[in-house]
């Protein structure tokens, strides 16, 4: 609309035809934006958006796409996920109740790929540096931010289990030694007391929150009964007569493997024991058993006396979602060596992480045959504070997918050959790491 000037006679757009031009712009800006978003350009993206939000600062659309647009400007010197979950509240905010359901679930899909792509890449980026005490304390800090995202998503998103999932994936990957690589060679980082304890709090809470959304995920408890009934009684009786004729089945199928060797497939479908966990995350699944403390007894060292020395040793299978075979399967095994004169390779003066010994070959003793891991794989040295009289030792490990196959062609001792120590297993450890075996090779599935 336009209207004539009083003084000047001049023509004068009016600012209702203004906001209409405006509007009608606002349709070409959100193509514009979308295009810009799909051909990767997020920097021009949110600016379209942003010109949309101008016009229209509710607009539901310009609002999820600019904070995708944020998200995945996100780089290791730039943290921009809180300003995309922010944007998301928004988004949610302007949506009609018809689209609300469809922006939440767009918010999920986008702050769980786009955090995770700022994890993975500020992890790559920083870790040869991880020997460097500030940028090491740089990385805790940027796992600090990242949780407080997943605080601030559920808040956002509390009847998302992804987001949960997402949380209990980042803690789970920073609650084991952490291996980089520097100048070729392998090494490993821990976190510091304090820090596990909070990633074990959140953890906690990330896990109570699953377990009400899904009761399924919860672990089963005991069911204890207040009294006894006849019925009660008359179950009891039957359980007894079946656990004795399923006792006399398995001595029969006892008796039929010590006649025939054991044929291992990758594909059969056993029933797990406890130490060996399968953990389903958004993008990945992990095998994992746990921790085998291998103590005194069972250590043999070539130079010293063992005192109260002990190894632990832990297996962990990688696999993507889709893949029917593990990507990575990492041997991790700990020697605590409060005498500093057993198994360990440089002598330590402090507590930072040494240089380490040059590679060495270990060897894994089954009743099929040898696996030898025949890399230069590395250890370090270190002590948790300056004051703790007890060093630590860590041997990381690639474990082959070939080697992983011997395990499971016959129960039996496992044995690990070192340069100056021997470690067996006892008959419960082996049969742990046997199941984890069978387990990992079909990726933790039925």
């Amino acid at each position: 609309m336009t209207v004539n000037c009083m003084y000047c006679g001049a023509s004068v757009i009016v600012r209702e035809a203004i906001q209409t031009a405006a509007v009608a712009s606002v349709p070409n800006l959100l193509r514009l934006a979308n295009t810009a978003a799909l051909s990767g350009n997020y920097h021009e993206a949110y600016n379209y958006f942003t010109k949309v939000l101008e016009y229209d600062s509710h607009n539901s659309e310009a609002w999820a796409g600019k904070a995708e647009a944020a998200g995945w400007q996100s780089c290791p010197n730039g943290f921009r996920i809180p300003e995309m979950i922010n944007y998301f509240s928004n988004a949610i905010e302007g949506a009609s109740e018809e689209a609300k359901e469809n922006v939440k679930s767009r918010a999920t899909l986008s702050i769980c790929k786009i955090t995770t792509h700022y994890y993975k890449g500020m992890r790559t980026a920083l870790s040869p540096a991880f020997a460097d005490g500030t940028t090491w304390t740089t990385y805790l800090n940027k796992i600090g931010d990242l949780i407080k995202c997943i605080d601030q998503a559920n808040n956002l998103l509390p009847e998302s289990k992804d987001v949960l999932v997402l949380g209990n994936y980042l803690i789970d990957d920073n609650s084991r030694p952490i291996p980089y690589l520097l100048s070729g060679k392998r090494y490993a980082r821990y976190l510091p007391a304090n820090w596990q304890s909070f990633l074990d709090q959140r953890r906690s809470v990330y896990s109570e929150k699953l377990w009400v959304l899904d009761p399924s995920l919860r672990p089963a408890t005991p069911v204890r009964s207040s009294g006894i009934s006849d019925a009660y009684v008359y179950w009891l009786v039957i359980g007894g007569v079946v656990l004795v004729l399923f006792l006399v089945v398995l001595m029969i199928v006892a008796m039929s493997n010590n006649t025939e060797r054991r044929s291992f497939s990758p594909n059969k479908v056993e029933q797990l024991p406890p130490e060996v966990h399968v953990k389903r995350y958004a993008n990945t699944i992990d095998v994992e058993h746990e921790k085998i403390r291998i103590y005194p007894a069972n250590i043999k060292l070539a130079k010293s006396s063992m005192l109260n020395e002990w190894f632990e040793l832990e297996h962990t299978a990688s696999c993507s979602n889709n893949g029917s075979t593990p990507k990575a399967v990492v041997m991790t095994l700990m020697h605590e060596t409060p005498s500093k004169s057993g198994w360990h390779f440089p002598s330590a003066t402090s507590t930072k992480l040494i240089e380490p010994n040059a590679g060495f070959t270990v060897t894994l003793k089954l009743q099929s045959g040898d696996a030898v891991f025949n890399k230069a794989h590395q250890l370090d040295l270190r002590k948790d504070s300056a004051s703790d009289p007890t060093f630590y030792e860590t041997f990381i490990a690639d474990v082959s997918l070939d080697t992983l196959k011997k395990f499971g062609d016959q129960p039996g001792a496992v044995i690990y050959e070192l340069p100056g120590a021997q470690l067996t297993l006892t008959p419960k450890q082996s049969a742990t790491l046997y199941a984890f075996a069978h387990a990992a090779l079909r990726c933790g599935r039925e």
